[in-house]
Formats: C-alpha cells, structure tokens, sequence
C-alpha cells in the first residue's frame, strides 16, 4: 500500500491510480476500510506509547491502560484481517500469502489469549486468567506481552504489520473476494 498522501499523475487513469494507492480496493473494499480504521488505531496507540512522561516523571496511567485495551481491539482486527486474506490464498500471490501467513501466525499467538483468555490450541485458561502486559519496557514506552514463554512487544507488532500491509500492491492481487 503506498503511502496515504500520493497524488495521482496528470495523465494517470483514475482507476490505475485507485489500485496503486490502495490496492486492497481490488480485493475487498471492507477489507481496506477495515484496514483504513485499524492504522488509525495504531497511531493513536503508538502515539500514547511515545507520549513523554507526566511533569512527576510517572507514566501516564490512564493514557497506558487506553493504550492497551485499544491494542487489544487492535490485534482482534489485524487477526480477522489477515485471517481473511489467508483464507483466499488463490487470490493471492504466493510472495504475498508466504507474508501474510507469516504475519498472521504472529498474531495469533495473541490473538486467542486476548479473545478467549486462552493459550492457543490448549483449551486452558492463560496464566493468572487474565491477559496483562508484563512491563512498559526499558523506556516505559512500550506494551510487552508474555505468551507461553515469548515476549511480544505492541510496537513491534504494529510496525510489523503496518510494513506487510503497505508493501501490498495492486498485482499481487490476482482477483476479487466473491460473495
């Protein structure tokens, strides 16, 4: 996906212009609206996270806890999302799916705990039964998650996402969702 301030060429065909800009169009227009909404929920979370300190030097707790269920809406999303274009791999091209599928197993090892506050594929409850960040971070700028042993860092998963998503292009696209 390019970026959201692109212009189109003079002599650019509007339609061309529609697919190079936002690509997922071609395959869903839900799915890119859906995209549309998501990215501004990671600028709302990434810019609470790199918000300074209070005037004490303490982190903002309200603004830290926004942040968090926000990420918790956020990975539901991305999931479905993802889930959704890997469920089409026929529509997809394999270099597209091969990024998409590595992007969706990332986020399902939170997406469970968070919808089901279950391990996923155990049917048990995830540790202390409830899912909660296990540290701001060196920085305190940060939202980790520990997941059967691996750490997950909000940040980075945002970021992960945000560049397989607007690495996606018009051609790799190959047709329509049907209905």
């Amino acid at each position: 996906m390019t970026s959201e301030t692109e212009e189109m060429g003079p002599n650019e065909d509007p339609m061309q212009f529609i697919a190079r800009a936002a690509p997922l169009i071609k395959y869903s227009p839900d799915t890119h609206f859906q995209l549309q909404l998501l990215r501004e929920a990671s600028k709302e979370i990434l810019g609470t996270l790199a918000a300074p300190r209070l005037p004490s030097g303490n982190i903002d707790g309200n603004a830290r806890y926004k942040a968090h269920w926000l990420f918790w809406l956020w990975t539901l999303g991305a999931y479905e999302i993802v889930r959704t274009l890997c469920q089409d791999k026929e529509r997809l091209t394999t270099a597209l799916f091969s990024k998409l599928d590595d992007l969706r197993t990332q986020l399902a090892r939170l997406r469970m705990p968070f919808a089901k506050l279950e391990l996923a594929g155990c049917n048990k409850p995830s540790p202390g039964g409830e899912l909660l960040a296990v540290g701001p971070g060196a920085e305190g700028n940060d939202l980790i998650f520990r997941i059967e042993g691996r750490l997950i860092d909000a940040r980075e998963l945002i970021e992960h996402f945000d560049s397989v998503v607007r690495g996606v292009r018009a051609d790799q696209i190959l047709r329509k969702r049907g209905i």
